[in-house]
């Protein structure tokens, strides 16, 4: 009978898991609440958070990741002594920049591998 279970007319595929396009959208709406967060705690967790999983889908090493962790790096110092700002106070906002482009790259890694299809 078409359309019952044992059928073989019927190729109708169903996909197991979530959809990879309300995926997607869950992963944007993640990237841009990302954006607001203003705790450097959040986002250091956040982003370390993320490299272990984006470390662990991609199958990669620690060490290759240094290169990047190094540009963050001068981001910072780049914000912080250059911004036209004491360094005391621009101590804070500086983290945060390098944390956020961190976490959202990290982010953004982890999704490419985890969340979208093949």
């Amino acid at each position: 009978m078409p359309g019952s279970p044992e059928s073989n007319d019927s190729k109708t595929t169903f996909h197991k898991g979530p959809n990879p396009g309300a995926a997607l959208l869950a992963c944007l709406a993640f990237g841009v609440a990302l954006s607001l967060v203003q705790s450097p705690a959040v986002l250091a967790l956040t982003a370390a958070g993320f490299l272990v999983l984006s470390l662990r889908v991609e199958g990669r090493r620690f060490r290759n990741e240094i290169p990047l962790l190094v540009l963050a790096l001068i981001v910072f110092l780049a914000h912080l002594l250059f911004g036209g700002h004491p360094i005391r106070e621009a101590l804070r906002p500086s983290g945060e920049i390098a944390l956020r482009l961190l976490a959202l790259v990290y982010v953004t890694r982890w999704a490419a591998r985890a969340v979208l299809p093949g």
